[in-house]
């Protein structure tokens, strides 16, 4: 399936979750914008930037019983990863999906600030909200804990709750590597008569290459269509 707009639509799957690539391209209109006229990139640095890799597995998608007789809710969890090519930093990844014309009721993860180690605790519930527990961990307790992987996460900003469009930015700490390898999840409510046949998603990032001054803007949608896992 083609869009209008020419990007292609991948088929999901029906046993398990199929990665889709995205091949960002330079963001044209953000580079001229930000540079306030036209912008040149050397090609060289252009292709390091496009060489960036991003890759989104999207479902089983579920529906969830909560559900009223006229409406249905659906739960969307994704999976993103971000792996930055050698002589590139990630300066910033933003991931939104659009479950027009529906309505998100929740998303996780929520934003996330971390000066320190925490535990997420995420439990599947039925209904119209996830039950989620972030606990600080104390520097001994961390320490007790280093074989499950309590990890400093990046900056993390969340929204679209009662909206139509989820997004989480994942940002870089400092001067740490911001590498992004996530579970995300949305319950989003729709009318019975108005559950969409594919979803949209958009990558955006921002990238710096080793030995240009000043980040490039990147970009990359794409339309996935979905099968309901069956009951």
């Amino acid at each position: 399936m083609v869009d209008a707009s020419g990007e292609a639509a991948e088929s999901a799957w029906q046993e398990g979750p199929t990665p889709i690539e995205f091949g960002l391209e330079v963001d044209e209109a953000a580079l001229s914008e930000r540079a306030a006229g036209p912008a040149v990139l050397d090609e060289e640095v252009r292709l390091l930037a496009k060489a960036n890799r991003f890759t989104l597995s999207l479902g089983p998608i579920e529906p969830d019983a909560a559900a009223s007789e006229d409406a249905r809710v659906l739960d969307i969890p994704l999976l993103c990863v971000g792996h930055p090519h050698p002589e590139c930093e990630l300066e910033w990844l933003s991931v939104s999906l659009s479950v027009r014309p529906g309505r998100v009721l929740d998303l996780i993860p929520g934003s996330e600030v971390s000066d320190q180690p925490v535990k997420v605790v995420r439990k599947g519930t039925a209904g119209l909200s996830f039950d989620t527990s972030v606990t600080v961990l104390a520097p001994e307790a961390a320490l007790e804990r280093s074989s499950e992987q309590d990890v400093y996460f990046p900056t993390l900003l969340a929204s679209g709750k009662d909206m139509q469009l989820a997004k989480w930015t994942f940002q870089r700490a400092g001067v740490a590597p911001l590498r992004v390898d996530r579970q995300l999840r949305v319950l989003a409510r729709f009318s019975d008569a108005a559950v969409p046949e594919d979803l949209q998603v958009t990558l955006r990032a921002k990238v710096t290459v080793r030995g240009w001054q000043g980040t490039i803007p990147l970009l990359g949608r794409r339309k996935v269509e979905y099968a309901l896992r069956s009951s």
